[in-house]
């Protein structure tokens, strides 16, 4: 899915199984659910104001620059989630498989089911610190989930370690005894 326009999806079910990195900067209306499935990397940068599900299923979702007003649900079942992105409401992320690198901003409840893993994507440069989570609001089982976060990819000699703090959730990875600052 390439370019700019409106997917209007009429209550059906929308793939993206593309061959080729491709990015979409256009709008997602309607009601229904967006499956991205093939292993290349899809972004979608523009207004996703559909009322349904985001499946993530292989290869790379990146959400750069994307606003989600509708979308409550993102199923996380392989591949990545990566990118910045605003939810306007509330948004519940159900952890299946894949790995996590989004930083979503999330006005309203934010709850998250099943094991978060995490991963530097390679060529990351160290030491690392990135915001995954700002949040209204997350009960204590949402918090106990993203407390317990499964990293991947973090080199020998360095060491991964999630914060939850207030409405915010960050990574940092770092090497033992370095002092991180994050804002």
């Amino acid at each position: 899915l390439s370019g700019e326009g409106t997917v209007s999806l009429g209550g059906t079910a929308f793939g993206i199984n593309g061959f080729a990195d491709a990015a979409y900067a256009g709008g997602i209306v309607g009601t229904g659910t967006v499956t991205k499935s093939s292993a290349a990397a899809q972004t979608l940068s523009g207004a996703l104001a559909y009322s349904g599900t985001l499946v993530v299923e292989a290869g790379v979702l990146d959400l750069t620059g994307a606003t989600l007003t509708g979308v409550t649900n993102i199923v996380l079942r392989g591949g990545a989630l990566t990118g910045a992105a605003t939810v306007n409401g509330n948004l519940a992320l159900s952890c299946e498989g894949g790995v996590y690198r989004a930083n979503l901003s999330v006005s309203g409840a934010l709850a998250v089911t099943g094991t978060l893993t995490l991963g530097l994507a390679e060529g990351t440069a160290l030491p690392y610190g990135q915001r995954l989570f700002s949040f209204g609001s997350a009960d204590a089982a949402t918090r106990a989930v993203l407390g317990a976060a499964v990293t991947q990819n973090v080199p020998r000699g360095y060491v991964a370690s999630v914060h939850v703090t207030g409405t915010t959730v960050s990574w940092t990875v770092s090497a033992p005894g370095t002092v991180f600052l994050l804002r």
